[in-house]
């Protein structure tokens, strides 16, 4: 009997370790202008997890949860720019290290329109072209803005289109910093008026033949 009892726990210790030996911890971070996120899965489901990050010998960031019904977490937090940074999460017995950077931010300075005013015929449509500055601005992303959409509406690439007759005013908006550069738009109607894009001495003759009938 004690033979068998032997066999049986001998049996359970292999079934164990080699569950533990399979066990994984998958960690991904993901640093977005200083907010990092730390979210991952693990073989452990509804399980006590821990996290730590640290610089050098300081103690950095270090919080406490469960993960889900499926062994998945995640932890959110804000850290200093251009520090490198170590972490480690412990989950069920096992853990995970990774490590990750911030980057100085560079912020938008000034932002550049093509062009500052525009004259379109009802219809007609004109993308603006903007200029980030500096170019390695860690924030690039621009929200375009009619005053008036009834007049003229703009997408966000900065394609215009024209609707009805009157004056507006498009934006380019940085998210970052909020810089903004304008343009001014002026729509026409189409029916007994010059085309906008010709040059002003097609214009003047298109006007000189228009006298003559």
């Amino acid at each position: 009997m004690k033979k068998v009892w032997k066999i049986f726990m001998s049996l359970m210790l292999t079934i164990m370790m080699t569950t533990t030996a399979f066990a994984e911890v998958n960690v991904n971070v993901k640093n977005e202008n200083g907010n990092i996120t730390v979210s991952g899965t693990s073989d452990h489901k509804s399980q006590n997890v821990m996290i730590e990050t640290w610089n050098q010998d300081k103690k950095y960031y270090i919080d406490a949860d469960k993960t889900d019904e499926n062994g998945n977490f995640q932890f959110e937090f804000k850290t200093a720019s251009n520090i490198n940074y170590n972490g480690r999460v412990k989950v069920g017995g096992e853990s995970k290290d990774f490590n990750f950077s911030t980057g100085a931010f560079i912020g938008v300075q000034e932002i550049k329109l093509n062009k500052t005013s525009i004259k379109l015929k009802e219809g007609q449509a004109e993308t603006l072209t903007a200029t980030i500055i500096p170019e390695n601005a860690t924030n690039k992303k621009i929200v375009w803005i009619s005053t008036n959409p009834k007049i003229a509406s703009v997408d966000d690439n900065g394609k215009v289109t024209s609707k009805s007759k009157g004056k507006v005013i498009i934006q380019a908006i940085s998210v970052s910093e909020r810089k903004k550069v304008s343009c001014n738009v002026e729509v026409i109607k189409s029916d007994g008026e010059t085309d906008p894009s010709k040059s002003d001495e097609e214009k003047q003759k298109e006007e000189r033949k228009r006298r003559k009938k």
